[in-house]
């Protein structure tokens, strides 16, 4: 049972504490937190509050009588209550509840704790789903060029195996490194597929050195996609192009 409770104000960031009253005495788990939302809700009179008018407004769309047993009602009667609870308009709760991070702060964050090359953050507007106030914030960090190749490479060897076009989108991604890489010098990467099913497929890949050593390996799980689902893209101009060379290999032999 609660002994005492912790009032936290995310409007003027100060917090509180006063006894558990009386009604709530003896209360305790999903007993507790219901009572207190819901007679906080009420007090509040921000959010409008479920009370007894809008069940007996939901019964009374389902044709039903208000006085009959639940513990009898037949199929078809709980389907009349269960469509007449989608037709009856409740009002939705406020979302004013909320207390958006925001992508400034997103961004301060992520970058105090990972070292990496780009960041994005967005943050979506409030929304209600199901009477659930939520609201969905994300912030992306990507590291390095080495990393981006070997992604690259890895999700684009898919391609090999079919004759259309096959995308594939980065699940997760792991990359280790192995020695010093060095700018303004020839490299290469290879990727290979190792796994896959209908809808995924995972791949391993090296970043070789000029003298066939492996500087950097990776590890990619994708899910397969249609490009028209992943950007507004043109193969044709922004697609990696091959460029033929004499010296290609016919054949790679990694250490």
């Amino acid at each position: 049972m609660a002994e005492k409770i912790y009032r936290v104000n995310m409007t003027t960031l100060s917090t509180s504490t006063e006894e558990v009253s009386e009604q709530w005495k003896g209360l305790g788990g999903r007993g507790l937190t219901s009572t207190f939302v819901a007679q906080e809700v009420k007090k509040d009179g921000k959010i409008p509050h479920f009370d007894r008018s809008g069940i007996e407004e939901i019964i009374k769309e389902a044709k039903l009588n208000p006085q009959a047993d639940t513990r009898r009602i037949g199929r078809s009667a709980a389907d009349h209550l269960f469509q007449a609870n989608r037709r009856v308009k409740i009002p939705q709760p406020s979302t004013d509840c909320l207390v958006p991070i925001g992508e400034e702060n997103l961004l301060k964050g992520l970058q105090s704790i990972i070292k990496a090359e780009f960041y994005t953050a967005t943050s979506r507007p409030p929304a209600v789903y199901r009477g659930n106030p939520f609201q969905i914030e994300v912030a992306l960090a990507y590291g390095g060029i080495t990393t981006a190749l070997l992604d690259e490479t890895i999700g684009r060897a898919i391609m090999m195996r079919y004759k259309e076009m096959m995308w594939g989108v980065t699940v997760e991604f792991t990359t280790k490194f192995k020695k010093a890489i060095p700018l303004n010098q020839e490299l290469r990467v290879v990727g290979r597929i190792t796994n896959e099913n209908p809808r995924f497929f995972e791949g391993t890949g090296e970043l070789l050195l000029p003298n066939g050593e492996v500087a950097a390996t990776g590890t990619g799980k994708y899910i397969k996609m249609p490009i028209e689902k992943i950007a507004d893209f043109n193969p044709g101009e922004q697609e990696w192009k091959i460029t033929p060379s004499d010296d290609d290999p016919q054949l790679i032999e990694l250490p």
